[in-house]
């Protein structure tokens, strides 16, 4: 499946776009802290939707049927939940997008890189 995934992710287009990171926030179940979007951008949700009807449809992948919320992890097995709070903006130029493999006790790994709008 892997294979596939690396494959049908390249043909999925998508254009730059801002990514404006300004929540803080808490899986509490799984104790992770996030920073992520108030407002997911357009160009972000359509990515997201086209990359999980190609992998779908190309290699039998079954998306999550929880809503879709972009966030970058910073820190895994935190000692106390964080409450949702807002925090001072980053504006981050989305350019690309990753598939990462994810372990427990090991940092992400970029597995493929595929750009954006060309």
């Amino acid at each position: 499946m892997l294979a596939c995934c690396r494959e049908s992710a390249g043909a999925v287009a998508g254009t730059p776009f801002p990514l404006r990171l300004d929540t803080l926030g808490s899986f509490p179940s799984t104790r992770i802290a996030w920073v992520g979007p108030a407002a997911v951008p357009d160009a972000l949700s359509d990515l997201a939707r086209r990359l999980n009807s190609t992998l779908a449809s190309n290699c039998g992948f079954t998306p999550e049927d929880r809503p879709y919320r972009p966030h970058i992890t910073l820190l895994r097995d935190g000692c106390h939940p964080h409450t949702v709070g807002f925090i001072n903006a980053i504006e981050w130029p989305v350019t690309r997008f990753c598939l990462f493999e994810s372990r427990p006790g090991a940092p992400y790994e970029i597995l493929r890189e595929y750009p954006l709008g060309g």
